[in-house]
């Protein structure tokens, strides 16, 4: 099993509240999320693999009733699958809006959202050149006709810091930061 759990702790606590008629669901303690693809965002378990990256803190989903959804949460980052949290506090927002429901299409499903994602780390002491946040922006559209299938996302981060190494042995490259951006397209027939 994995060193981190060698201590007994409790692994995963929570409380929910979920209204269907407001549209609300809300929830406090470790909870899993992943906007759009999860190129932004994505927690989530798999104990053959050894992880666990929930999110310890709070969240709060809002779905309107027609066809927009909106999401917003914060809070620290388990470490592997041991019971330890991150140093590092994430805090972000989503939004999906539904325009076939929107507009009432009937043989086309076509959705649109973006997200929002910010890491707060303040490592000032030691890397006095590091900026304590790291933001990503994500942009997104889904389309299914028939049997066909088009999305595609688009990420951009801002300035984030080199780390090299794996596991204890990194090491933070603090003269090397980059921003970065992603776009993933993916096409279906089924």
């Amino acid at each position: 099993y994995a060193p981190g759990l060698d201590k007994t702790d409790i692994g995963t606590v929570y409380a929910r509240y979920n209204n269907t008629d407001l549209g609300l669901d809300i929830t406090a303690g470790h909870f899993y999320e992943q906007f759009g693809s999860g190129l932004t965002l994505r927690s989530w378990e798999d104990r053959q693999l050894g992880i666990n990256n929930a999110l310890f803190g709070g969240r709060v989903k809002y779905d309107t009733g027609m066809g927009i959804n909106a999401t917003v949460l914060g809070g620290k980052q388990r470490i592997g699958m041991g019971f330890d949290l991150a140093d590092s506090f994430i805090s972000g927002a989503d939004l999906q809006i539904s325009i076939s429901e929107i507009t009432k299409m009937e043989t086309t499903d076509l959705n649109i959202g973006a997200s929002y994602v910010s890491r707060y780390e303040n490592l000032q002491d030691l890397y006095p050149e590091l900026d304590k946040n790291t933001n990503m922006y994500s942009f997104r559209a889904d389309m299914t006709q028939g049997n066909f299938y088009i999305g595609a996302e688009y990420v951009y981060k801002t300035d984030d810091a080199l780390v090299e190494g794996q596991g204890v042995v990194q090491s933070i490259l603090e003269d090397k930061q980059y921003n970065g951006n992603a776009l993933l397209v993916n096409l279906g027939y089924s």
